[in-house]
């Protein structure tokens, strides 16, 4: 070269780079690759989540579609696709080219083009990985619902056992201290809902919903798929699958507990672990049983309960008398089918062998929170043994802390000592884990009608009976907060549609009859009190109910009677005489103080309500507006009135 020739001249004798670019077809190869690229990421987030594949999967393929664009630009003009086949571009173009392209990297604006578009690429390749763990590790779930198991057998005789695992699943999360789980009834009211499982999870205000599935084959397998979905994205953050023999079906309970655990990041504590615990193997010819007991025991008729015992002994039986929970569910039935109404037995027969099937359950499995729990209904309920019921209740919630009923009991027992702030307290705090609960929800209210709080019982007891309004117990504790509240119209219409929902119970006709003699009419109470001594000549009926019912005759001498037969009764209904505003006309009777004293209700319960704040009469009729117009709307909508 002499000095006279520009260099820049040499580029000049050949093809420019753009122009070798566009020979090696690397700009065809590029536009091809992004429009390949985005018709791929498209049609994979549409069918992958069809196809039941993992969220990763999709975006697996987004960080493989970026990641390939510059392999493809490279590969472009490196090779060349003829009908000889691939070619590498060894030779292509000439030495002035060469040249020039050697002069066009060196130059500053190109290098740092290159450099900046490399940097663009590693960083979109680091905001969809850094996205992708996000989205796939399941941090911050912090509460959950397990929506019901389906059953894949196609035999719907063997629902109980899907609802049995459902059951098992959320009791063992229960136990986790740091998760809040929805409880079994809440989650059961979602059976076949055609709502998302996200849909539901925010329904409920919780960031997770696991839903799935269980088949018990015809060899003895059980095989469990979960899956668990983001309340806000809908996105599946983990999938798995289990099969086990079913002798190690509580094994398998306890595992997948412990799997979701993991993936949600929970850091279990040495006594989560221990709650925890994998059980011995128990045969399915026990288990099954068990959970038809508990399948039936729910649905909580009389018949119903009954055939739940058949099952649980049953149970019992098969296990030569060592499975635990199985006397547990004994002690649950035999505590309602001598309690709260059904009467199937007299609470004298009945709750002894409560009593006697808790203490073994204990006795086989301390740390079972159930039997904690039904030891619990027992002392609260028949002993009147206040402080051993409420240590039971305590302990049972250390041991599942999400114990819904628990704390609702614990709510109930606190309420009937006078106790009312702690008694609302758990009261919500049963609500929290279990939002859709019919008596969860009607035990707030009934809290607060204990502790004269009547706008906020009756709003409470009408927001319960929008979820369904033929609710029974929730229809007469609200007549009751009507009628504290001094609105007798209300009042007697829901004590008419208390009568109506349970075939004029033995209870219903006691509330008709106290709240027509405390309108003024006499002989309506007159009519509903001899049909009410009549049937107690059949059946057993508690003698609590005559007592309410010639309470509203204004005759105490009568009511007292009936009231001391409930005592030697031991009925459960007396546990509330120190707050229920219907025996206020009875307060300062000896007769009355005494009874009250022998049943071991402390005074200060009767202080309490001495001292509770009755709401000014403006606060009563507003309420009063409010929930008759609730009642209007929804006859609108064709239901009761």
């Amino acid at each position: 070269m002499t000095g006279s020739e520009d260099p820049r001249d040499e580029g000049r004798t050949g093809p420019s780079f753009w122009q070798e670019l566009k020979r090696r077809r690397v700009y065809t190869v590029g536009t091809a690759y992004l429009v390949a690229g985005w018709v791929a990421i498209e049609a994979t987030g549409a069918i992958f989540p069809a196809l039941g594949f993992p969220e990763w999967a999709h975006t697996l393929v987004v960080v493989l579609t970026i990641a390939g664009f510059p392999v493809a630009l490279v590969a472009a003009w490196l090779f060349e696709v003829t009908r000889d086949g691939v070619l590498v571009e060894g030779d292509a173009g000439s030495e002035p080219l060469r040249r020039a392209v050697t002069r066009w990297m060196r130059s500053p604006t190109v290098r740092g083009a290159l450099i900046g578009g490399l940097l663009v690429t590693a960083v979109g390749v680091s905001l969809v990985v850094t996205r992708w763990r996000a989205a796939s590790a399941p941090g911050g779930v912090d509460s959950l619902v397990v929506l019901p198991l389906a059953n894949l057998s196609n035999d719907a005789s063997r629902e109980f056992f899907s609802d049995g695992m459902t059951e098992a699943l959320i009791s063992n999360l229960s136990k986790i201290d740091s998760l809040r789980v929805i409880s079994r009834t809440s989650a059961m009211k979602y059976k076949d809902s055609e709502l998302s499982p996200a849909r539901i999870a925010r329904e409920l205000g919780v960031d997770g919903a696991i839903e799935g599935s269980v088949i018990q084959t015809e060899n003895g397998q059980v095989r469990i798929s979960v899956r668990l979905l983001a309340a806000d994205t809908e996105r599946a953050l983990w999938t798995e699958s289990y099969e086990r023999h079913g002798s190690d079906v509580l094994a398998l309970q306890s595992e997948v507990a412990r799997a979701i655990a993991t993936q949600i990041r929970l850091v279990l504590s040495p006594a989560d672990s221990a709650r925890l615990a994998v059980s011995a193997p128990v045969d399915t010819a026990v288990t099954n049983p068990y959970y038809r007991g508990l399948f039936f025991w729910w649905k909580r008729t009389p018949n119903d309960l009954l055939q739940a015992l058949e099952q649980f002994e049953l149970a019992i039986a098969r296990s030569d008398s060592t499975f635990a929970p199985a006397f547990a569910g004994v002690a649950d039935t035999y505590g309602l089918l001598g309690c709260c109404g059904y009467d199937v037995f007299p609470p004298t027969e009945a709750m002894p062998k409560a009593e006697r099937a808790a203490r073994i359950a204990l006795a086989l499995d301390p740390q079972l929170a159930d039997a904690h729990a039904a030891l619990a209904w027992v002392a609260y309920n028949f002993d009147w043994d206040w402080a051993t019921a409420e240590a039971s209740l305590r302990r049972a919630l250390e041991l599942k802390p999400g114990f819904s009923t628990g704390r609702m009991w614990l709510s109930g027992l606190l309420g009937v000592l006078g106790r009312f702030d702690e008694a609302h307290e758990w009261a919500v705090r049963a609500l929290e884990t279990d939002p859709v609960s019919l008596i969860v929800n009607a035990n707030v209210g009934l809290q607060d009608y204990n502790a004269r709080r009547h706008l906020a019982a009756i709003e409470q007891l009408t927001r319960t009976l929008e979820l369904e309004a033929n609710f029974p117990i929730a229809i007469l504790w609200r007549a009751k907060a009507f009628w504290a509240a001094g609105e007798l119209a209300a009042a007697r219409a829901d004590a008419q549609r208390f009568a109506e929902v349970t075939g004029r119970s033995a209870l219903s006709l006691a509330y008709l009859a106290f709240l027509e003699g405390a309108a003024g009419n006499q002989a309506a109470a007159r009519a509903a009190t001899d049909e009410l001594e009549r049937r107690s000549h059949g059946a057993y009926t508690s003698s609590y109910a005559p007592a309410v019912a010639h309470l509203g005759l204004g005759d105490r001498d009568r009511a007292m009677m009936w009231l001391e037969r409930a005592f030697a009764e031991r009925s459960d209904f007396l546990i509330y005489l120190g707050v229920d505003a219907v025996f206020d006309p009875l307060r300062e009777d000896p007769r009355f103080r005494s009874l009250v004293a022998r049943i071991g209700l402390p005074l200060n319960g009767q202080e309490a309500v001495a001292d509770a704040r009755l709401y000014r009469r403006s606060d009563v009729q507003r309420g009063r507006e409010l929930v008759l117009g609730a009642d209007r709307r929804a006859g609108a909508k064709g239901g009761p009135h």
